[in-house]
């Protein structure tokens, strides 16, 4: 068994704050409020890698106020760890460095699905700003690593200089065209994509580790459906991670009808094949996804988190915190209840 504190049962919030929550209840009783529920780790949405989401504690706190929250989570037995964006870079900062997007064949870089940004490839210079911002965060905030939400390539990307050139010097021949199959170099571009992933994950593993070895590090790993498209394949990254996590399988994550219940099951199965004894994460929105502002009932809250631990993953609970009202609360706090009162027969499973 390690004695890292990630290999003890983790009970993670994402629960997020408006700033005008974070206003009302302050660093401390936010801190509060999760140990009432029970968590013991948290992500942490800081301003800076964030993207473009009004997620946790991002518009309204200082650094200071930063601070005080970092320290008062630790004062209530909270790890805390940055969510990294590093999938979606704002329209701002892609003018700022046009030369860090993922741009498609025709040279322009695809809209992010969000509407609003674009995706920064990892081969760029942005790689290293991105790893130079994870080690301020954890040198600056004494925060207890980082959880990267990302990375991967867009469909039909990355036609970029860096990548254009990086290919051309490893293989010695031009991108070949978006998928033509019956040209050698196009499945040798999608290795090229998938091993530009994995090189930046390590590197990113080495900066973290570098500001404290004592920081975890886990990203939104795939582990349910084809994974050449996107270019990040968990059983090429589960190396240098140490939790892996999945996000795609929430129980009525598309239509009632079609979400079979036993999909967080499979996909902490799938995670558990491919972590070689590593801990590993199911996260669960207790919203009716893709409907975002309807949230889930306590009976199928309950379940879904039962199941989850039923399969040896970590629950992490996602949502905004006014979705989460007291019967939902309580279902989440029975569950971590039950998980802390059993915490020896866990541990390690």
């Amino acid at each position: 068994m390690s004695d890292k504190w990630w290999s003890l049962p983790c009970r993670i919030s994402d629960l997020q704050f408006t700033p005008s929550e974070v206003e009302t209840i302050g660093p401390r009783g936010v801190a509060q409020l999760l140990k009432e529920i029970g968590f013991n780790a948290q992500h942490l949405a800081f301003l800076t890698l964030g993207g473009g989401e009004a997620t946790f504690l991002r518009g309204s706190w200082g650094v200071e106020n930063y601070r005080v929250y970092v320290e008062e989570a630790h004062k209530a037995g909270i790890r805390v760890v940055a969510y990294l964006n590093i999938h979606w870079l704002l329209e701002e900062d892609a003018l700022k460095h046009p030369d860090w997007t993922q741009k498609c064949e025709d040279g322009k870089p695809p809209v992010i699905h969000y509407g609003r940004g674009y995706t920064p490839c990892v081969n760029t210079p942005w790689r290293e700003y991105s790893f130079q911002k994870a080690r301020e965060l954890i040198e600056g905030f004494r925060i207890d690593g980082v959880f990267l939400d990302g990375p991967s390539f867009r469909p039909h990307t990355c036609y970029c200089q860096a990548c254009s050139e990086k290919f051309k010097r490893i293989h010695g021949s031009e991108l070949p065209s978006w998928a033509n199959w019956k040209d050698p170099d196009w499945r040798r571009f999608i290795e090229f994509r998938f091993g530009s992933i994995e090189a930046y994950v390590k590197d990113m593993r080495k900066a973290v580790k570098e500001a404290n070895p004592e920081a975890v590090i886990y990203m939104n790993n795939r582990s349910l459906g084809s994974t050449w498209l996107g270019g990040s394949d968990t059983r090429h990254l589960a190396k240098h991670l140490d939790m892996l996590g999945n996000e795609r399988s929430n129980i009525f994550g598309t239509s009632p009808l079609s979400c079979p219940l036993w999909m967080p099951g499979a996909a902490a199965k799938i995670l558990e094949a491919q972590a070689d004894g590593k801990p590993y994460i199911v996260y669960i929105c207790f919203r009716h996804l893709p409907w975002d502002y309807y949230g889930l009932t306590p009976a199928e809250l309950k379940p879904f988190i039962a199941e989850v631990v039923a399969n040896g993953a970590y629950p992490q609970i996602m949502g905004g915190i006014r979705y989460l009202d007291k019967p939902l609360s309580n279902v989440v706090k029975e569950m971590f209840d039950f998980i802390t009162s059993y915490e020896q027969y866990f541990n390690g499973t």
